[in-house]
């Protein structure tokens, strides 16, 4: 859908793109760069841009927060994630895992569920939690919404 929307945009002499995402097919990044228009993409950082990017570190992030939860002295933390991009949710695994492994901690307490991240969701995956693990002191969630 995306490069459908592009085609139609890129025809009509837009100034400048401004994508909410980092991931794009091949196609879409070779007609971006061919464009010679400013391209704005936000969301997570990325190592090569088509042009300029602003975003968050998912990797360092989850990092940071699995790091502060040990420091405090939490020992069985849990991450609950819900549906998201494939790319994002390897970003969050990939801190998740450093940080607990770092500490000689099971990564292991994970739920990935192929639901929508809402409220609903993280209500029913919390009693699936404490049933799988009832010693679970601490949860991370990847969204507020769950």
């Amino acid at each position: 859908q995306e490069e459908k929307l592009l085609e139609t945009l890129l025809a009509s002499n837009i100034a400048a793109a401004i994508l909410l995402s980092v991931e794009h097919s091949t196609t879409v990044r070779q007609w971006l760069k061919n464009a010679s228009i400013p391209v704005m993409e936000m969301g997570a950082i990325r190592s090569d841009p088509i042009d300029m990017n602003i975003g968050i570190d998912n990797v360092a992030a989850m990092y940071e927060l699995t790091e502060m939860l040990i420091q405090r002295g939490y020992q069985n933390i849990g991450l609950l994630c819900a549906n998201q991009e494939q790319w994002i949710f390897q970003q969050h695994l990939h801190g998740w895992y450093k940080a607990m492994l770092r500490h000689h901690m099971s990564p292991n307490r994970v739920i990935d569920a192929a639901l929508p991240p809402n409220f609903s969701t993280g209500a029913s995956q919390l009693p699936e939690f404490l049933l799988a693990w009832p010693e679970l002191d601490a949860l991370v969630c990847v969204s507020d919404e769950l």
